[in-house]
C-alpha cells in the first residue's frame, strides 16, 4: 500500500493506493455504502471470479483524515491474437492471405493496458466521492495525482509501464454525470450511447405500458409475442444456475463472440458467484423451450434502477422466436414490477432498444497513449479507426 499527502488550498488530503481491497476494506465502504458497483463484495467478487487477464487497484482519498473519495482501476494485457477476432468467409485468396498476414501481425502485439473504470459495465463507475465531488480545480488535481501515482505505485510492484490509460464511461448530460473527466493529454471520443428507459410513474403494471405506446407498436409487440409464445422464462435460483452453468456460459459465449473486439471473457462462474453474493439484487432469468435452455438474460438492482446486465440467446433460434426482442419486453415488465424508476439497457442494438423506448444517453471515453507522438496524433487516429454508428431512433410513445 502506498500513501501520499498533499494539500490544495486550505484542505488537507492524502491518498492510499492498494492492490488489495480487503485492507482498506472499512474506508472504502464508508465512502459508498449505496452503489453495488462500488460495494466491496462486488469487487471482492471480481478479484477471484473477474476476466481472465485482469488485476485490479484502488484509490481512497482522505479529506483532513476522513475518506471522502474512491477511485477504481482495472490493469489489463491487451493481446491482439486474442482480443480481435479476424477472419473472412471470403473465398477470395487475395482476401484470405491478407487476413493471414493480419492474424500474424496481431501475435507480436502485446502491452498494458490500465482502464480508469470497469469495463463490465456502462457508467460512470471510475471514482465516487461520498459528499459533493471537490471543486473543478482541486478535483482535477487530485484525479491527476492518483492517476499518475496508481501507474507509479504498480510500475513499483510489478515492474511494468503502460502503454495507455483508458478511462471509461463519462456521461455528456451533466443531469447524469458525476462531474467532469479531467482531460490534461487524454483525447475524447465518443462511443456509442447508454440506452435508458425512464420508468414512467402511472405504469402499474405492463399492460400500462404497452396502452402508453402508439398503436403499430403495439401491433408488433404483440406479433414478437406471439413468435415466442413457445418460450418459458423461469427465475434461476443458485441451485438452477450451478446446474445450468456450462449452458449459461456457451449462451453468452454465442452472443459476446459476435463482436470483433472485446476487452474481456466473463469467468463461467461469474454469474452464479454474483448470484449467490446478492440474491436479491441480482435477478437471472433463464428462457426455455421444450425445457431446454435456448436463453438467459440477467437484472441488476442498484438503488431505484434495474440495470440489464449480461444475456445469452441461441442465434440460429433467434429470428423464429424472436428472443432477443422478447426478452427486451421481458426487462421492461420485470422492472415496472420492481418499481424501479430506469431501466437501463445498456450499449448495442440501438435501433430496437429506442422500439421499446429506450433513449440514448450520450457517453465520451478518454484515451492516452505514454508516447508523446502517437498521443498527439491520437485524435486523427481515432477519427479513423472508431467506426461511426448509423442507426434510426424509433419514438415509441404516444405525443
Amino acid at each position: 500500500m502506498r500513501a501520499i499527502e498533499l494539500q490544495e488550498g486550505s484542505a488537507e488530503y492524502s491518498i492510499k493506493i492498494s492492490d488489495n481491497l480487503h485492507e482498506i476494506k472499512e474506508d472504502w465502504n464508508r465512502v459508498c455504502r449505496n452503489s453495488i458497483y462500488f460495494n466491496s463484495d462486488y469487487l471482492e467478487l471480481l478479484e477471484s471470479y473477474g476476466p481472465d487477464g485482469y488485476t485490479y487497484y484502488y484509490a481512497i482519498v482522505y479529506l483532513n483524515g476522513e475518506a471522502e473519495g474512491i477511485y477504481y482501476f482495472q490493469k489489463k494485457t491487451i493481446e491482439l491474437a486474442k482480443d480481435f477476432r479476424v477472419h473472412t468467409h471470403s473465398k477470395n485468396l487475395l482476401k484470405k492471405i491478407g487476413v493471414f498476414f493480419q492474424k500474424q501481425f496481431f501475435r507480436m502485439i502485446r502491452y498494458e493496458l490500465l482502464v480508469f473504470g470497469n469495463v463490465l459495465l456502462t457508467g460512470e463507475y471510475a471514482y465516487f466521492f461520498r459528499n459533493e465531488n471537490p471543486g473543478k480545480s482541486e478535483f482535477n488535481k487530485l484525479t491527476n495525482t492518483v492517476l499518475r501515482q496508481v501507474q507509479e505505485f504498480i510500475k513499483a510492484n510489478k515492474g511494468r509501464k503502460f502503454k495507455s490509460v483508458l478511462s471509461k464511461d463519462f456521461y455528456v448530460d451533466s443531469a447524469l454525470s458525476h462531474g467532469p473527466f479531467p482531460m490534461n493529454d487524454f483525447t475524447e471520443f465518443q462511443v456509442q450511447p447508454d440506452m435508458i428507459l425512464k420508468i414512467k410513474p402511472d405504469w402499474a403494471s405492463f399492460a400500462d405500458y404497452t396502452a402508453s405506446v402508439k398503436s403499430k407498436y403495439r401491433v408488433k409487440f404483440k406479433k414478437v409475442n406471439s413468435k415466442g409464445r413457445d418460450l418459458e422464462y423461469r427465475d434461476l435460483s443458485p441451485d438452477d444456475m450451478a446446474s445450468l452453468k456450462n449452458d449459461i456460459h456457451k449462451l453468452y459465449l454465442n452472443t459476446s463472440q459476435r463482436a470483433s473486439f472485446s476487452l474481456f471473457v466473463l469467468h463461467d462462474e461469474y454469474f452464479l458467484q454474483l448470484k449467490k453474493t446478492f440474491p436479491d439484487r441480482f435477478i437471472a432469468t433463464g428462457v426455455f423451450l421444450d425445457d431446454k435452455l435456448v436463453a438467459f438474460y440477467t437484472l441488476i438492482l442498484n438503488g431505484e434502477n434495474a440495470d440489464a446486465h449480461f444475456l445469452g440467446y441461441n442465434p440460429a433460434l433467434n429470428s423464429r422466436y424472436q428472443i432477443y426482442f422478447n426478452i427486451l419486453l421481458k426487462l421492461i415488465e420485470k422492472s415496472i414490477s420492481l418499481n424501479a424508476k430506469i431501466l437501463n439497457l445498456s450499449r448495442t442494438a440501438l435501433e430496437i432498444k429506442s422500439s421499446v423506448g429506450a433513449e440514448p444517453f450520450s457517453m465520451n471515453i478518454y484515451l492516452k497513449i505514454n508516447n508523446n507522438f502517437l498521443n498527439n496524433r491520437l485524435s486523427w487516429i481515432l477519427k479513423r479507426t472508431v467506426p461511426a454508428v448509423d442507426w434510426i431512433q424509433r419514438r415509441p410513445f404516444k405525443e
